[in-house]
């Protein structure tokens, strides 16, 4: 008995499902109501027809260009575990861009480097500089499309477990510790926080 095709608005949440494995971006693009998006989006992925849909479509667009699910992961991968640590040194206190020691995957990771020359000072105090600007693809978004592809968001996936404190040495707890706070820190950098307004002083009556 043959199966019964999808309906218009199911085979368009299929073909926008496609675009970036986003099923809440996917439910709203197909004409779905955006309350409850999210739910709605993992009740319609767990219909048979419109999970083998969506498989089908993965397996003939990998045999048309040849890219198989391990191809993008990896190219994935390279972006996800940049580091700028492998882009940079330390000169005086001061990160100073190093490009020397960057292997083939590390530079996959960088989506812009720009170099800018130009004169600082004047007269006999003028000297020629020269400023290196990299940016990496967002690791974030990278992370997040492997999660995707991995099924590491559906229920019941198996993710890995959280770290046994207990099982770790106290320099690779410190070593977690200190890297964390960077994280925070930078990020604090990059988003300071803005000053509270100051408070109205009271109604004297």
């Amino acid at each position: 008995m043959a199966e019964k095709p999808l309906s218009a608005k199911h085979q368009q949440f299929v073909d926008q499902y496609l675009i970036d494995l986003k099923p809440d971006k996917a439910y709203i693009r197909a004409g779905y109501s955006a309350k409850g998006a999210a739910q709605g989006a993992d009740r319609l992925l767990k219909k048979v027809q419109i999970r083998a849909a969506i498989d089908a479509a993965i397996k003939a667009r990998s045999e048309e260009t040849g890219i198989t699910a391990a191809d993008a992961l990896r190219e994935l991968w390279k972006v996800a575990k940049a580091n700028m640590l492998n882009y940079t040194r330390v000169v005086g206190g001061e990160p100073v861009i190093d490009l020397t020691n960057v292997t083939p995957d590390q530079w996959a990771a960088i989506s812009e480097l720009s170099v800018e020359d130009y004169m600082d000072g004047r007269g006999d105090d003028a000297r020629d500089v020269r400023r290196t600007k990299i940016k990496l693809s967002p690791k974030l978004q990278a992370l997040d499309q492997v999660f995707r592809h991995l099924g590491l968001y559906r229920e019941g996936a198996n993710l890995p477990k959280t770290p046994d404190v207990g099982t770790l040495s106290p320099a690779d707890v410190m070593r977690e510790l200190l890297f964390g706070i960077r994280v925070l820190l930078d990020e604090q950098a990059r988003n300071p926080a803005k000053p509270a307004s100051p408070a109205k002083p009271a109604s004297v009556h």
